[in-house]
């Protein structure tokens, strides 16, 4: 009996043995799939910080051409960045710092194109035209008479207008003479543009005619300065004698000298531009009197480019030529523009026109040519 119970003592004791053998080897695998766990855990944070890396390329890569996709890959950034957060610490720590590589090129993206556009602007440039134009303005200012030329003068504001404004045609007058409204309200006008210049109109009669005469003329000028009426401004800023002499000898060179004088020193400093119109070359001596000199007036179909030949190439900055009777179109127009202008001619005017009253049928098309020319 004795023995029966210590065989079943020995066997409780293997069973219990073996029972805690088992729970030992139990322990061990649990631990190992832990490890295994833990190596799996590392191995995806490897792979997210991989991920992180690829992303962060697309995102410089693709930032640069717009703000949208710079959000797209900050946003895919920002979601691998809380995935990997879950996993690993040092992986977030790895993120933000992505996140901030992708801002800094996402900025400097921008600068680049703020930059690119601003100099994609077209540059703004002014300029000066070489010629003027001189108007021989015989038209009364009724209305809108002088309407073509205030277009002009505004379509144009760096050429300048040497505006001969003939009131002796259209109007008495007297040494106290005052020019009536139309010609008040006209003159006030022009002058509201800094391009015109208005000249007064004076005929000389190729010095035949009596220099009191003359005289008298220019004081009738030189007087609407010292008036207001209806708080106008209608002086003039110089004078355009016509009719002048070709002959440089003494006798014409003190005539042209006395009425020259006169109009300067009666219309004052700052309106004493002079302008003879002999109408053709004349000895370069009348150059050092006059400001400018009408080089040729007559008509275009008489026009001959030896005409700039004649005149010394000193003078041509100060010659001047009016032209009349142009029968070609607008193309050919702007040829015979360019070729007195790109010669050094100073100024000129031409018209469709045989006179000087009424407007050239391609009068703004002169004045566009010539302010290109």
């Amino acid at each position: 009996m004795l023995v029966s119970r210590l065989i079943s003592l020995a066997w409780l004791i293997l069973a219990v043995s073996a029972a805690t053998t088992s729970k030992k080897s139990t322990s061990k695998t649990s631990t190992t799939k832990i490890t295994s766990t833990t190596k799996k855990s590392t191995s995806t944070s490897k792979f997210s910080t991989t991920t992180k890396k690829t992303t962060t390329s697309t995102l410089k890569t693709t930032s640069k051409p717009s703000t949208s996709t710079s959000s797209t890959s900050t946003s895919s950034t920002s979601t691998s960045s809380t995935s990997t957060s879950s996993t690993s610490t040092s992986s977030s720590s790895s993120s933000s710092s992505t996140t901030s590589t992708s801002t800094t090129s996402w900025s400097t993206s921008t600068t680049t194109t703020s930059t690119s556009t601003t100099s994609s602007e077209p540059p703004v440039t002014t300029t000066t035209p070489s010629a003027t134009v001189i108007v021989p303005l015989y038209i009364y200012p009724s209305y809108t008479a002088w309407e073509p030329l205030y277009t002009s003068l505004a379509k144009n504001p760096t050429l300048k207008f040497q505006v001969v404004v003939n009131t002796f045609n259209n109007w008495s007058n007297g040494t106290d003479a005052t020019p009536d409204v139309y010609y008040i309200t006209g003159i006030n006008t022009l002058r509201s543009y800094p391009n015109a210049v208005p000249l007064c109109y004076v005929h000389t009669g190729y010095t035949t005619r009596p220099i009191a005469d003359v005289e008298a003329d220019i004081m009738v000028c030189a007087n609407w300065k010292k008036q207001i009426t209806w708080g106008s401004d209608f002086h003039m800023s110089g004078v355009f004698f016509d009719e002048t002499v070709y002959d440089y000898n003494s006798t014409t060179l003190e005539y042209m000298t006395n009425i020259t004088t006169f109009a300067r020193t009666n219309l004052g400093v700052g309106n004493d531009l002079v302008v003879f119109n002999p109408g053709r070359v004349v000895p370069s001596e009348w150059y050092n009197l006059a400001d400018y000199v009408v080089a040729y007036e007559n008509s275009v179909a008489r026009y001959s480019s030896d005409t700039i030949g004649w005149i010394a190439p000193a003078n041509r900055a100060r010659s001047l030529f009016i032209m009349y009777g142009f029968l070609g179109n607008a193309a050919e127009q702007i040829a015979l523009v360019n070729s007195i202008v790109k010669a050094g001619i100073g100024g000129l005017f031409i018209s469709t026109e045989s006179v000087y009253t009424a407007w050239s049928s391609l009068w703004a098309e002169f004045c566009k040519a010539v302010d290109f020319a």
